[in-house]
């Protein structure tokens, strides 16, 4: 008998795309199977949701800064926006804010942190603007994607 999983998992299974694809730990397998008889705490929700959002800003800094993604990272991204609003909607709005402060000041130093090398970066060669992306030079010689 297939072990339930959560609602937030729904529309994410290996064939949901169509595609023989790998699943996702936690997502789409033998992980995300809910535990019968366990109810998580308020502090345990709020571990949680910072487990979740960092998760989430790690996908996004991937994509940012690296353009890496694909059909894994989407559906972890799909299932952890999901998790974070069914916890939000346990915890509320204002106690959410609160349990994922720090994450996201965190993940904003970063953010800024990254976006400050991006820009001291090598100029393009026809326009003079920082390269904004950081793979600009290695895919388009010394020109931005703008002037390539």
């Amino acid at each position: 008998m297939p072990s339930k999983k959560p609602k937030e998992s729904e529309g994410l299974e290996r064939t949901a795309l169509g595609l023989n694809t790998l699943p996702v730990a936690g997502v789409n397998d033998e992980l995300a199977a809910l535990v019968d008889d366990f109810v998580p705490t308020r502090f345990e929700l709020a571990v949680l949701a910072h487990h979740y959002l960092n998760e989430l800003r790690q996908l996004d800094y991937d994509w940012i800064f690296f353009r890496y993604t694909g059909s894994s990272e989407w559906r972890m991204a799909s299932f952890v926006e999901r998790r974070l609003g069914t916890i939000e909607s346990c915890l509320g709005a204002e106690e959410m804010r609160e349990a994922l402060k720090d994450i996201e000041e965190k993940w904003g130093r970063i953010f800024e942190e990254a976006q400050r090398k991006i820009d001291r970066a090598i100029p393009c060669m026809k326009c003079g603007k920082p390269q904004r992306d950081p793979h600009d030079a290695l895919w388009n010689g010394d020109c931005c994607l703008d002037c390539s």
